[in-house]
């Protein structure tokens, strides 16, 4: 299962509670089909989990739904956040250590 770490916790949160789905809301990972190999993955806010996610519970009550495939690619990932020089803030997403 991937795990979420406190950064990404934190900001998950801010943008759910910004998108007004504090508290049910999250992030959720899903495929898209693409002609390349391997799976291509999209972020958004959404207000609930779609029917079949699996749900990544992460600090301070965050959560993360992941559609199948998405959940089998980042089986033993970690979703972690990085700033650039602008302050705005990318999800990254790296093997446990």
């Amino acid at each position: 299962m991937l795990d979420v770490s406190n950064r990404a916790s934190e900001a998950i949160n801010s943008l759910t509670a910004a998108a007004g789905h504090a508290g049910q809301g999250g992030l959720r990972i899903s495929s898209v089909t693409q002609p390349s190999p391997g799976p291509d993955l999209a972020l958004t806010i959404a207000d609930r989990p779609s029917m079949g996610d699996e749900i990544a519970v992460g600090a301070f009550g965050s959560r993360v739904f992941l559609d199948h495939t998405a959940a089998h690619a980042l089986a033993d990932r970690v979703l972690d956040v990085r700033d650039d020089n602008d302050g705005k803030v990318h999800f990254t997403v790296h093997d446990k250590r």
